[in-house]
């Protein structure tokens, strides 16, 4: 089939490879498409899940270190596609690392890869060390550091080394780059993936062959959220992608984010197993009076689960986010 495409030249070169890699993976992992399964087959394996779940044993879904969060959703479960949306400066890709570094730092030692489509690599790894040290990064590259700063930092950096993190900073990527990064991830010894995050879904590069490419931006964020929300599916692991709204949730004053807020809303919306929201009142910073650091994590589509408000604190100088001490209101 591969030598036939070729010499009919129906791809570019390198979708052709991404294409047999992806094919290679699927026959390597058994998962040809499944035929027909009597309901007996299908129970047995549900059943042992549900049975485990009400028990409190076994297969939740991955930890991401904010306890109620994870007490809401029983942690990311594989296959889901998660949205973390929110305005530009409100900091979620600060709430994405801290999932990130949580999961990957934590007993269960998470396999978690980053996607960052704006920042560069540096900047990733300097948001998780402050994160990880405790230490206010702008300060520190402003040189107002002395030798306690110094030494916090480099036992921070020695024990992100231990870490199973991952990080891409390619621009004007694909999802079909992407899947194909992950399945060579994979298919090396020892390797595994448990959470995967991109940072951000506008960002997001069509192949020039692509429907949505021709068509309108709706069409072209669609067809990306459903190739994120097959990778999830087929790969079996979380994938958290991170989105825009829209300006209008700006002109509703210290109004929650709502699923319509979502930048080409519709297909998003769909595709997701789980929609997000960081909503912060931002009030001016009035000379004197402390800053307004609270926030909400507005859980507003959670297909297997409850939605819920989380209170968060936003820790700015640490680029880190930590749950608020508060009972949860269901929305």
């Amino acid at each position: 089939g591969l030598a036939r495409q070729a010499s009919a030249q129906e791809l570019p070169p390198d979708q052709l490879v991404e294409q047999a890699a992806q094919d290679l993976f699927r026959l390597a992992q058994g998962q040809q498409r499944k035929g027909l399964e009597h309901v007996g087959q299908v129970a047995q394996e549900s059943m042992e899940a549900l049975l485990d779940r009400l028990e409190g044993r076994g297969t939740t879904g991955l930890k991401v270190g904010f306890s109620r969060l994870d007490a809401i959703t029983q942690g990311f479960q594989p296959g889901n596609l998660i949205i973390l949306a929110a305005r530009p400066g409100i900091g979620k890709t600060a709430l994405a690392l801290n999932w990130l570094l949580r999961s990957a730092d934590s007993a269960q030692r998470a396999y978690a890869a980053f996607f960052s489509l704006e920042m560069s690599r540096e900047e990733v790894f300097t948001r998780i060390l402050a994160a990880k040290a405790s230490i206010n990064m702008k300060a520190v590259q402003a040189g107002a550091f002395d030798d306690a700063v110094q030494a916090k930092l480099l036992q921070a950096r020695d024990e992100l080394l231990q870490l199973p993190i991952f990080i891409n900073d390619q621009a004007a990527i694909t999802v079909r780059e992407i899947t194909a990064m992950v399945d060579r991830h994979l298919s090396q010894a020892n390797q595994r993936l448990d959470l995967l995050i991109v940072d951000y879904l506008q960002l997001m590069s069509s192949p020039p062959d692509s429907r949505g490419a021709k068509q309108s931006e709706a069409v072209r964020i669609g067809e990306i959220s459903r190739g994120f929300k097959l990778l999830a599916k087929d790969r079996g692991i979380p994938v958290v992608v991170l989105s825009q709204l829209n300006r209008e949730v700006e002109h509703r004053q210290g109004g929650r984010p709502q699923l319509s807020d979502l930048r080409d809303s519709g297909a998003i919306e769909q595709d997701a197993d789980m929609v997000m929201f960081i909503h912060r009142k931002m009030r001016p910073v009035v000379e004197g009076e402390p800053e307004d650091r609270s926030a909400e994590l507005v859980i507003a589509k959670h297909r297997n689960g409850p939605t819920a408000i989380v209170p968060l604190y936003f820790e700015a100088e640490f680029a880190r986010y930590r749950e608020l001490e508060r009972t949860t209101d269901e929305v």
